[in-house]
């Protein structure tokens, strides 16, 4: 986690018998995103209005997860789901006047609305400062928050860094927008925001903050903002604006590229020592520049290069050897800082990003992953998405058995063709007799029959790998009408209760193993979302004379060719369940039957439409597993 400093001064002053009232600057907090359709129609007259008062609005922006792809989103993830969260935000666009939700769309906002609520008074005055640094790499914050009368309540001054202005030379969503404004890009200390406590009538308190600027597009555009909230009742007291002040002497001069084969990368080793290239976008040329990267945001060190490169030379670069502290998914940021030509401004686009899952720890296989906590990936585990923003996600809305969230995977945004895996951690199995792999998943397909476009074909696939992700073998496919569990749709997919599958892989082809990787790999036919919930991975509990389930389990003939003949005792009526599973775990044929009675029974198995083999045989009563080796010897 990024270190942000915060130094707290508290000044209390004597009461005011005379209690002044000011104007209420107006906070207007809009959620947006970049592949919005309606955002893009309703911001460029809402930009406009902005831009209009500034000297009475404090606005901030939010780009958030959905509909579809936005980077900057990515780049502020943490502090975006808390607002959102905070105002159970329905959808976008959406917008907040002073904390409370305005109910018509975004660009019938008006300056009479405006006027309005800045003429609502407030004992409240903020003042707010800020700078960077020499090297501007960092900003430097002051708040002085004064009441003039007594406050109470659980008040939260909340401080902002934005973005004034980013500008793209191509849309970076799908909705066509290319400009952005007062993009919220770092929340201090955090989205919580600081508890000031109750104010006496007169009472100042003053508050210094200091922040690492990161992921700006243009560090001539830091702004900051502040406001103090009531947290209950969401009343915005007073807001204040800090727009951009300084002209940083800089500029574009130098961009690192990831080649595909390094950009994403799947090791057994605990380091890796990257490699990267560093070209020259500079009218000079370049002698020496500074890499700064990052581990997991946390500053691993600064590389000096040095050299001799002309105008649109590249030179590749091995850095240090970087050791990773915890098995599983990681990612590493490089950014050039400075050229001999000067400060790069372009913090995005000077660096670039790279992904590595480390699974240098065997653990015990046995797992439940219910995805309620906001980590993503889950510790120990690994991720392998298209770029950043397209592939597995959390998605904090619906789970299921009544869960509140899981994982997604937005097939209508991933490239036709394309496959993301989400990688549970390296398991070495013990000699259990049976280990099951349970998951629950929703999926529909597309379907715009009026278009002409039939129902899509996405596909979950379930792949193991036995030596650090060289080979494969896959033991789930499934696709289109197969994966589904609800009618296609055209609409954005977000499940129902009812509309979840449970799902059982049988793993017992890999006892002994010292290193099993399981992917879950989903491949786009360019549809619908798929949704994944508690992910279970657990010895079955089996017995070959257990007293609530089954006992004097056999099959003949073995080999056979046509028909399997299972005897078995049931110890009391019920449902059994017979699952013929291949050698590598893969499911082949599932047949259920009902017995009303206890005691000897016998069922006859169709396998004449099995090629010739080894297979294994899983009966279940209840939760009460058997197992058994066969062959098939089709003449």
């Amino acid at each position: 986690m990024q270190k942000i400093t915060i130094f707290f001064l508290v000044f209390y002053s004597t009461t005011f018998s005379v209690q002044a009232q000011y104007k209420r600057r107006v906070l207007l907090e809009e959620f947006t995103q970049a592949s919005c359709v309606p955002c893009a129609e309703n911001n460029p007259v809402f930009n406009a209005l902005l831009l209009s008062t500034a000297s009475i609005v404090t606005p901030i922006k939010y780009q958030t997860p959905w509909p579809g792809s936005d980077p900057m989103y990515f780049q502020t993830a943490e502090d975006v789901n808390h607002r959102i969260n905070y105002y159970n935000v329905p959808g976008v666009p959406d917008l907040l006047e002073n904390g409370k939700r305005y109910p018509q769309a975004v660009a019938a906002y008006t300056q009479e609305r405006i006027n309005n609520a800045y003429n609502k008074t407030t004992p409240v005055t903020i003042s707010l400062t800020h700078r960077l640094n020499a090297k501007f790499d960092s900003v430097f914050i002051e708040i002085a928050v004064k009441s003039e009368s007594a406050l109470t309540g659980d008040l939260r001054l909340h401080i902002a860094v934005t973005e004034a202005n980013i500008s793209f030379s191509a849309a970076p969503g799908s909705n066509g927008e290319t400009s952005f404004y007062s993009v919220m890009r770092k929340m201090l200390p955090d989205a919580n925001g600081i508890a000031t406590g109750s104010f006496l009538a007169g009472e100042k308190k003053t508050y210094r903050l200091k922040w690492a600027v990161k992921n700006f597009y243009n560090l001539n555009q830091v702004e900051t903002i502040a406001w103090l909230q009531h947290r209950q009742t969401k009343e915005v007291w007073q807001s204040a604006r800090s727009q951009p002040n300084v002209l940083v002497p800089g500029g574009n001069f130098a961009k690192i590229i990831l080649s595909s084969t390094s950009a994403q990368q799947l090791t057994c080793e605990r380091s890796i020592a990257p490699m990267l290239i560093l070209k020259n976008l500079g009218s000079e040329k370049m002698t020496h520049a500074s890499i700064l990267y990052t581990v997991d945001n946390k500053l691993a060190n600064i590389f000096k290069w040095t050299g001799d490169l002309n105008t649109n030379a590249s030179v590749t670069i091995q850095l240090p050897t970087i050791n990773f502290e915890t098995s599983g998914y990681h990612v590493i940021k490089f950014n050039v800082q400075e050229t001999n030509q000067g400060v790069v401004i372009n913090q995005v686009e000077s660096g670039e990003t790279m992904t590595v899952n480390a699974f240098f720890e065997s653990v015990s296989p046995a797992l439940t992953a219910d995805f309620e906590s906001d980590e993503f990936p889950l510790k120990g585990w690994g991720l392998k998405n298209e770029r950043t923003g397209i592939g597995w996600s959390l998605f904090q809305k619906a789970g299921a058995l009544g869960s509140s969230q899981s994982v997604l995977q937005n097939f209508y945004d991933l490239p036709f063709g394309r496959s993301v895996d989400l990688i549970l951690p390296q398991a070495g199995f013990n000699t259990q007799s049976v280990w099951m792999l349970s998951f629950d998943h929703s999926y529909v397909q597309y379907e715009d029959l009026p278009n002409g476009i039939a129902p899509t074909n996405d596909r979950l696939r379930i792949d193991v790998s036995v030596n650090c992700g060289n080979t494969w073998a896959t033991i789930f496919d499934k696709s289109g009408m197969s994966l589904r569990t609800a009618p296609a749709q055209t609409a954005i997919f977000q499940p129902e209760s009812n509309q979840w599958e449970h799902n059982e892989v049988f793993l017992d082809a890999y006892k002994g193993q010292t290193q099993v990787l399981i992917r879950f790999r989903a491949t786009s036919d360019y549809g619908n979302n798929l949704y994944l919930d508690n992910v279970q991975l657990q010895p079955d509990i089996s017995s070959t004379d257990d007293e609530n389930g089954i006992k004097k389990f056999s099959i003949t003939p073995n080999p056979a060719n046509d028909i399997l003949h299972v005897t078995f005792a049931l110890t009391q009526p019920a449902e059994t369940i017979f699952q013929i599973y291949n050698t590598i775990g893969q499911l082949q044929t599932t047949t259920s039957a009902s017995f009303s009675e206890e005691g000897n029974r016998h069922f006859a198995l169709n396998i004449s439409s099995l090629p010739s083999g080894n297979y294994w045989l899983l009966v279940r009563s209840g939760n009460n597993y058997l197992q058994k080796q066969f062959a098939i010897r089709q003449y």
